[in-house]
């Protein structure tokens, strides 16, 4: 498992479609302690997203891709196919560049859909919606949890890394668990799931990921605007059956909702770790459009205002992963890669608020 160190990552997407360069700005600018992620280049079309790459991790289900999106079907179809070999392709580029580098990641993240957002994505034969039918949620959520265990050994054997941090985000949890998921028509919701079902999926899904000792899991239940809902609430009230061994907090959003932050503190004292979503795209927006930018110190401070107030302390901060409120795959390249440095910046400024504390 990866030491415990205040350190950066990021959350999967990046922009461009040349997964080489993409790979080298990655793992230069988030070398050791940090944690370089095998990244989803979304302009290279469905298949490079993370719903694409997430379906073909499937472990004995098929899907190919019809004018509604993904849909289950007996044998692969052409995308599925082309999302398994990219997919592949990517993971042997990442360890070609591993390959040349003096100083080698111990770590690397991989990032994947949920079950019941894969399954609010993924239709059956006739077109509805997967999640609508018990028994096909089952099988998709075991069916990815195989296939995700299984990757994750071929990224250790092609990479050489020791371990591998797998985030796992359910941004239409919410959705599904309030009933909120519209049919394929639109006329009318899907009927909710049940909070004790949706608990039982991930408490699974973590379990056989885990299987591999050089496992570890992230669980990211924020919705696609970064709040935190029934999900999260739900899931943090059994936070040692389902064993993640880290959870999201999206830090800009929440940044004065002291309930947010008080379940950050219930995970720290738990001994998990917490990711931090530390700044959003307006805040490199600024830099672009030739604003000062704000000081790092100045940023972090007020990451750990509400860190402090629910009385955290500085030297818990070892248990935190600092990361950008979503991807990166609507800035340039260069942009991006301007993030990373103040990604890694905010984690130096971190680590000199420890020492100085």
């Amino acid at each position: 498992m990866p030491e415990r160190e205040l350190k950066a990552s990021i959350l999967g997407s990046m922009p461009g479609t040349d997964p080489l360069e993409t790979a080298r700005t990655v793992l230069g600018e988030l070398g050791d302690p940090h944690l370089p992620a095998l990244t989803e280049l979304p302009q290279r079309g469905a298949t490079y997203e993370t719903l694409g790459r997430t379906v073909s991790l499937l472990d004995g289900l098929s899907a190919d891709m019809q004018s509604f999106g993904w849909r289950l079907t007996d044998t692969p179809g052409k995308d599925f196919r082309a999302a398994v070999s990219g997919r592949n392709s990517d993971v042997g580029i990442f360890a070609d560049v591993i390959g040349t580098m003096e100083e080698r990641p111990s770590t690397l993240k991989i990032q994947l859909l949920g079950p019941l957002t894969l399954a609010a994505n993924l239709h059956l034969h006739l077109g509805e919606k997967a999640i609508s039918d018990p028994g096909a949620l089952r099988d998709i959520s075991q069916s990815l949890a195989l296939g995700t265990a299984e990757f994750v050994r071929n990224v250790r054997r092609a990479t050489g890394v020791s371990s591998v941090v797998v985030m796992v985000s359910e941004p239409q949890a919410d959705a599904a668990l309030a009933g909120a998921i519209p049919t394929v028509s639109g006329y009318r919701t899907l009927r909710a799931v049940k909070p004790a079902d949706a608990l039982r999926l991930w408490t699974d899904l973590v379990g056989e990921i885990k299987d591999d000792d050089a496992a570890s899991v992230v669980l990211n239940l924020a919705d696609h605007e970064g709040r935190l809902g029934q999900a999260h609430s739900e899931a943090m009230g059994r936070v040692k059956e389902i064993d993640a061994d880290g959870w999201y907090v999206n830090a800009v959003k929440h940044q004065s909702s002291m309930r947010a932050w008080e379940s950050v503190a219930a995970l720290i004292e738990a001994d998990r770790d917490v990711w931090l979503g530390a700044f959003d795209e307006a805040s490199v927006a600024s830099q672009v459009a030739g604003q000062k930018p704000e000081s790092v110190a100045v940023t972090f401070d007020r990451i750990v205002s509400p860190w402090r107030s629910v009385g955290l302390s500085f030297e818990q901060l070892h248990q935190t992963v600092l990361v950008p409120t979503s991807g990166l795959e609507r800035l340039s390249p260069e942009h991006a890669r301007r993030a990373l440095g103040r990604l890694t910046d905010l984690v130096d400024a971190g680590r000199q608020r420890i020492v100085d504390a």
